[in-house]
């Protein structure tokens, strides 16, 4: 354990180049009454991000706060998320992805000040500010703009569900992932940060901050950007598929009706946005309607042009 540094913070990055500079740049003005350190873990990007954080590290006044790794060949997402976490052995642990960035130059301070007080909390998240990349459209302050409750405390039930936090928000104890290494947890079949959350909510309770304190950026390969209703369908299934496993990992009672509804509302949703009404009704048809009726005025309207057309 680093006595001297409080806060690692990891950012895994691959191919970055036009993002890479503000994911670093966020995590060097953090103001804080602590010492922290950035760990970047570069998964052999053939491109120039390699040269951009060197050139940071040589050229920034907190350079020296950084450590960087390049991995000699591409070894994937998860297993590079891994090995950034092992290189953090400070008290508290920070992820932010080499392609979103942090706002607030007081995250990491008010998350720290936060569970230095409330021991029996190992784990915080913040509201964030979505940005889609290709239509450059910014969402601010996602959770609250939407009217988004936040589960807080115990909520690994809620968590095996579906997974409401953003990674980029995150700050944890490290004391709770000594074990996630030797489980192999963040290699597992499945979606990596929600896998660490659910290890740590089973073992510690969980807070959020209403602050919008970071940017998470959606671009076109991001896992939930699609470009066809059959890239949905296997997203969605797949998540499915994820906390079914999770109940059963973690010993917990899961509605596999309720899960299943969830699956079709999502898709549904995502049929309304892309105007893709003809598939919609496939979904709808395979939903007790009653427990979409919160949604009938957008659905049914252009549904019913579908209809008579």
């Amino acid at each position: 354990m680093n006595n001297t540094i409080l806060v690692s913070v990891v950012m895994i990055t691959y191919k970055h180049e036009a993002y890479i500079k503000q994911a670093i740049e966020g995590v060097l003005m953090q103001e804080t009454a602590f010492d922290y350190e950035l760990i970047i873990s570069d998964d052999c990007s053939p491109d120039a991000t390699e040269q951009i954080v060197k050139e940071i590290i040589n050229t920034h006044p907190k350079g020296n706060c950084i450590k960087y790794f390049r991995h000699e060949k591409n070894i994937g997402m998860q297993k590079n998320g891994a090995f950034s976490l092992e290189k953090g052995k400070s008290k508290y642990l920070a992820i932010c992805e080499g392609d979103d960035y942090w706002i607030d130059p007081l995250k990491l301070q008010k998350q720290v000040d936060f569970l230095e007080t409330n021991t029996d909390f190992g784990l915080i998240f913040t509201d964030a500010d979505l940005y889609y990349q290709e239509s450059k459209k910014t969402i601010k302050s996602y959770d609250k703009t939407f009217k988004r409750t936040i589960p807080t405390g115990y909520v690994l039930n809620v968590l095996v569900e579906g997974n409401p936090y953003k990674t980029c928000t995150s700050l944890f104890r490290h004391k709770f992932i000594a074990d996630v290494f030797e489980k192999n947890i963040l290699n597992r079949k499945g979606f990596g940060d929600k896998s660490l959350w659910l290890h740590i909510a089973s073992k510690s309770k969980v807070a959020y901050i209403s602050d919008s304190t970071s940017v998470y950026r959606i671009l076109d390969s991001s896992a939930s950007h699609f470009r066809s209703i059959e890239q949905a369908e296997h997203f969605f299934e797949e998540v499915y598929n994820d906390s079914i496993e999770n109940a059963v990992l973690y010993n917990i009672p899961i509605d596999k009706k309720k899960l299943r509804k969830g699956y079709y509302q999502s898709l549904i949703t995502y049929c309304l946005e892309k105007n893709k009404y003809k598939e919609l009704l496939t979904y709808w048809k395979k939903l007790d309607i009653r427990v979409y009726l919160f949604a009938k005025e957008k659905i049914v309207r252009p549904v019913f042009k579908v209809l008579i057309n």
